[in-house]
């Protein structure tokens, strides 16, 4: 009975090393990063923002390269109203989208853009909205998001219309 007892003990002593080996070999935090990314959908669905930002701010703390929760949480602010917190979140992802390792495709590129040109589209800043919708624009063309591009064609519109008057 005791040769059993021990070569149980020992093959769960053997099954935890290796447990905890392939645990440590996980990119840090995935663990939290999910639960918080998790937390940030819920609290997007309820439309808590405060509670996303919250989230948001968690998961950029563990993941600083995570460039496009950095958009996500200019998003939010815009929604709270914070609307120059949202833009230098925006603007701040643009300047990280240049120097991360991470992939920042083409279409998340043009949704920072455009919801930079939004934010002062609402501010009743035309000239820079303008600048942010066209920027947008460029980045949309590569990869076809013909909704967006309609969206930001009939903007450009409005904005030309009210600059004109």
């Amino acid at each position: 009975m005791n040769k059993n007892f021990f070569s149980l003990l020992l093959f769960l002593t053997t099954l935890s090393l290796n447990i905890n080996s392939s645990l440590a070999q996980m990119p840090e935090g995935s663990f939290w990063i999910k639960q918080y990314e998790d937390q940030k959908d819920d609290c997007i669905r309820k439309k808590d923002y405060r509670c996303a930002i919250e989230a948001l701010m968690k998961i950029i703390q563990m993941q600083p390269r995570s460039i496009d929760n950095y958009t996500k949480l200019g998003v939010v602010n815009y929604y709270l109203g914070n609307y120059q917190e949202a833009i230098g979140l925006f603007k701040r992802t643009i300047e990280l989208s240049g120097f991360s390792d991470a992939a920042y495709d083409n279409e998340d590129l043009g949704n920072t853009y455009m919801f930079l040109g939004i934010t002062y589209h609402t501010l009743g800043k035309e000239k820079e909205a303008k600048e942010e919708l066209n920027n947008a624009l460029k980045y949309f063309e590569k990869e076809a998001e013909l909704d967006d591009i309609i969206y930001i064609n009939v903007l450009l519109k409005e904005i030309n219309k009210n600059t004109k008057e």
